[in-house]
């Protein structure tokens, strides 16, 4: 974790309100100042303006990670209506990382991966024409309801003075404003920020409801609460499902016994009805499968070895293709207890510094916490974080990161805040009582702020720095350098996941607009802009390397003929038995890249779609293999095999590497056939065979 003194424009800004802040530790106005509601409000708009700043200062105006840029695609198309996509005559210009196809249906059509709970919300963004806008209002959303859930859970602690209920929901507010990690988490187009709001709005409904259940002069009351309480854990369940089954024990907690009343559960459960319904008709057209799972299916045909991505432990767990280097490094015998335990510790201490912005600060988190148990009014807060660790315990990756922290756990950051508001005046009073000089709860309260700045100042503020300038420092797709150069309609071919997501629109056709696709250096490239009228097209270079004089350059492209279709464009599989397959880097490789197999146990290998346009051409498979394996190929139509062919059947390929290159006969496909494949499969363990490309002779 990197520590030293202020090094940008947003970390000093930091440290001069902190000191700001410190020197008015003796009248501390800033607890006293105008109405509950006002103070409310001005926190809110706080909180939104800082995400608001976060996405120039850095993200550099855009989403960044592959996670995030997914969201955007999602929501992009449900905002024009389409849970799933048709993915059209190429696939291979649209198939990629973290993308789904139907497969279990007709495999024509694909999907973002991840949930519809923030795609559905962030596509109201996209409807209004400022997508980067829902994150920030987040923000401001989260801080709102921290304050309620404070001001709640203040009524419910006894020994509070009047005067403490007032401060204790302030300063929770002010505490979720100045935390770095929100302002990450409703800056960037993740789910994390949706998901406190909706854990933080469902917490307050639950105090709500459970106050109203035992008024009988209000008989609505508890229908209207567990309508919005059903609401906002419905949506918790279709923005983040381990979350929601977190969210789902929290309430439960804090509802007891109410829970079960019928009014209770008929209310929830007709608030909760539209989300989960959202949540299956998503995972329905992602997936071609009612019951299926988005993310599920995509690891089942796009990673390995089989069973690697799931919920729970196994000696199978842990995905060597997405996580490679993190299962390598912390997994090399699978996902068991130990594994488990160390994975959590893991994000705890990425943790530590996400509540009040420095790692030191914990303890007061930490004391907050257990202060919180000992109470039996704040107990369920209190078992927050402890929840939300269990129920993240069985899932194998760690998923943190520098500025994004132990973003499992953030989800409940609001939780964290509340329960150091309400620490802060109980500390006050409890040295009070002692005879002790201990600084006034207000004062207290204007230390610890202070002393979250200078955390971040000093300490989260250059993780973050290090979030701004990874991978290039800046979103891989800008449509303003598109627009700079006149452009208003064609074929722009992106080189990146994460630039593709970005720009890719599925209602958008390059005679009438912008149309991304993804670049492939093969006959993809040329199929598509042919498909498309032969519009006008260019090439957009995104550069990793932070020292470059230009971050993108778009420039003129038209794509040449080419009688090849490379293995690695065909990737994700159509589906993986058996073993998986590995887009990797060779240099006797044609285009330097192939798909590697890797053998698990015995299974039919991994089968690739392959475009209808190849119907009637007459294709060669060339393949890599080594003596120790044995690879075998076959072409399918409609589901028959139109032939089958080993390596014993191919000859050296041209090329320095011909003797581990081999092609295979020369095979004429089908016309007519609806669905055309290649499976192929290697005898050995080692990823030392696999697919290279296709050449084609096509009669047109």
């Amino acid at each position: 974790m990197p520590v030293g003194p202020p090094s940008d424009a947003t970390e000093w800004t930091a440290l001069l309100t902190a000191l700001a802040i410190a020197l008015s530790v003796k009248r501390p106005a800033l607890w006293s100042w105008g109405s509950q509601r006002a103070f409310q409000l001005v926190c809110a708009a706080l909180a939104t303006g800082l995400s608001g700043l976060y996405v120039w200062t850095h993200l550099r105006g855009g989403p960044r990670i592959i996670d995030a840029s997914t969201y955007y695609l999602e929501a992009r198309a449900l905002s024009e209506g389409h849970l799933s996509f048709a993915l059209g005559d190429v696939p291979s210009s649209t198939m990629g990382r973290f993308l789904v196809r139907d497969s279990l249906a007709d495999g024509t059509h694909a999907a973002g991966i991840f949930p519809p709970g923030y795609p559905a919300v962030l596509a109201l963004g996209f409807l209004l024409g400022v997508p980067l806008a829902v994150g920030p209002l987040l923000g401001g959303a989260i801080a709102w309801l921290t304050f309620d859930l404070a001001s709640e859970a203040a009524e419910r602690v006894e020994g509070l003075s009047d005067a403490d209920r007032i401060l204790a929901p302030r300063l929770a507010a002010v505490l979720s404003v100045v935390c770095a990690a929100l302002r990450y988490h409703t800056a960037d187009t993740m789910s994390h920020g949706l998901a406190a709001v909706c854990l933080v709005a469902s917490l307050v409904a639950a105090l709500r409801l459970r106050r109203s259940a035992s008024d009988d002069s209000d008989p609505a009351g508890p229908i209207v609460h567990s309508a919005l309480l059903g609401l906002a854990l419905g949506w918790l369940v279709a923005t983040r499902p381990v979350s929601g089954a977190a969210g789902a024990v929290l309430v439960g907690a804090v509802l007891g016994r109410a829970a079960v009343r019928l009014r209770v559960v008929v209310g929830t459960a007709l608030g909760a009805a539209f989300p989960l319904v959202l949540l299956v008709l998503h995972q329905r057209a992602a997936t071609g499968a009612w019951l299926g799972s988005s993310q599920g299916l995509y690891y089942t045909v796009s990673d390995g070895p089989s069973g690697c991505f799931g919920y729970g432990l196994g000696p199978q767990i842990g995905c060597r293709l997405e996580h490679g280097d993190f299962v390598a490094h912390n997994l090399p015998h699978g996902y068991g207890a130990k594994e488990a335990l160390f994975t959590t510790l893991r994000r705890f201490k990425m943790h530590l510094g996400d509540a009040l912005d420095a790692a030191p600060l914990a303890v007061v988190t930490t004391l907050a916490i257990g202060a919180g148990l000992r109470r039996r009014a704040l107990r369920p807060l209190a078992l927050s974080l402890p929840v939300f660790a269990i129920a993240y315990a069985p899932f194998y990756f760690d998923g943190n990161y520098p500025g994004g922290g132990a973003r499992f756990f953030a989800d409940q950051l609001p939780v964290e805040h509340v329960l150091v508001a309400l620490l802060v005046p109980s500390a006050s009073r409890w040295a009070e009582a002692r005879g002790s000089t201990f600084p006034s709860a207000p004062k207290l309260a204007t230390l610890l702020v202070a002393s979250v700045l200078l955390g971040f100042a000093f300490f989260t503020g250059h993780e973050h720095a290090l979030l701004r300038e990874r991978e290039g420092g800046a979103p891989m797709y800008e449509p303003s350098r598109v627009a700079a150069l006149g452009i208003t309609s064609g074929l722009v071919f992106v080189d990146t996941d994460h630039g593709f997501a970005l720009g890719f629109d599925p209602d958008a056709k390059a005679d009438r607009g912008i149309e991304v696709a993804r670049y492939r250096g093969d006959a993809s490239d040329r199929w598509l802009w042919e498909s498309r009228g032969r519009p006008p097209a260019f090439r957009y270079r995104y550069s990793f390397d932070p020292a470059a004089t230009e971050r993108a350059v778009v420039s003129p492209f038209e794509p040449p003929p080419s009688d090849r279709l490379e293995a690695e464009s065909l990737w994700p599989p159509l589906a993986q038995d058996g073993g998986y397959a590995v887009p990797s880097f060779h240099p006797c490789a044609t285009g330097g890249r192939w798909l590697a197999y890797q053998r698990g146990r015995d299974g039919r290998g991994v089968t690739l779609a392959l475009p209808k346009r190849l119907g009637g051409a007459r294709v060669t498979a060339r393949i890599r293999t080594a003596s120790a394996s044995k690879m075998h190929v076959s072409f399918e139509a409609d589901g028959a095999v139109v032939r089958e062919l080993d390596q014993l059947e191919g000859i050296p390929s041209s090329g320095p590497c011909g003797t581990t290159m081999l092609d295979l006969p020369q095979v004429t496909l089908p016309t007519g056939a609806r669905a055309l494949s290649i499976t192929f499969r290697a005898s050995d363990t080692e990823a030392a065979a696999g697919l290279d490309s296709l050449q084609i002779e096509e009669n047109r």
